[in-house]
């Protein structure tokens, strides 16, 4: 039988040394095939954790930039949420699109992240900005795809009036208030 260029006897031989001798050569070498296989995957989970670490910084970074563009078009949101300039027209029709504006970039961001928990905090924000603005339509909507425990009990406690956890489905819905509430615009 050949081992990785060492022969070793096929049938029993007299000389017990040169049995063990072979046994050991044959041991070493499957030792040093398996460490170096070892090694090599040991190296590809490295190098996976690497990338996987860059990947988890970028959905950071966007779920980071969700929540400046949520603070960003704030004062929009506030101010479609609060009617403060339902008597002017120009003034209000603007703060409307750059409320507009605000959500559809952070919900663009935010729902193209594949980590759940970053997905779900920037929801967070986008709800948030939403309900600044009294949206209650996209709110609901955002709450909706909220899946992480936390991040809905933080909902829950903020906006409790609005979101009641499901314990059937795990999922936020709308209170009665929610629902009735863009009826009422």
């Amino acid at each position: 039988m050949t081992i990785e260029g060492i022969t070793t006897p096929s049938k029993p031989t007299a000389n017990k040394a040169d049995t063990t001798r072979h046994a050991i050569n044959a041991d070493v070498i499957h030792c040093q095939i398996d460490t170096t296989g070892k090694y090599a995957r040991l190296a590809e989970d490295a190098a996976m954790t690497d990338l996987e670490d860059l990947k988890l910084e970028e959905e950071a970074t966007l779920e980071l930039r969700v929540k400046t563009i949520c603070q960003l078009y704030g004062g929009s949101a506030e101010n479609v949420g609060s009617g403060e300039f339902a008597n002017d027209d120009e003034m209000g029709s603007y703060e409307q699109k750059r409320y507009e504006k605000g959500r559809k970039e952070a919900l663009e961001i935010a729902i193209r992240l594949r980590d759940e928990f970053y997905r779900d905090a920037a929801l967070h924000s986008a709800l948030d900005f939403c309900m600044k603005a009294k949206d209650l339509t996209f709110a609901t909507i955002i709450a909706k795809a909220i899946t992480v425990d936390m991040i809905q009990a933080l909902i829950v406690e903020e906006h409790g009036k609005y979101f009641v956890l499901n314990e059937k489905d795990g999922r936020l819905h709308p209170t009665a208030v929610a629902s009735i509430g863009p009826l009422l615009k």
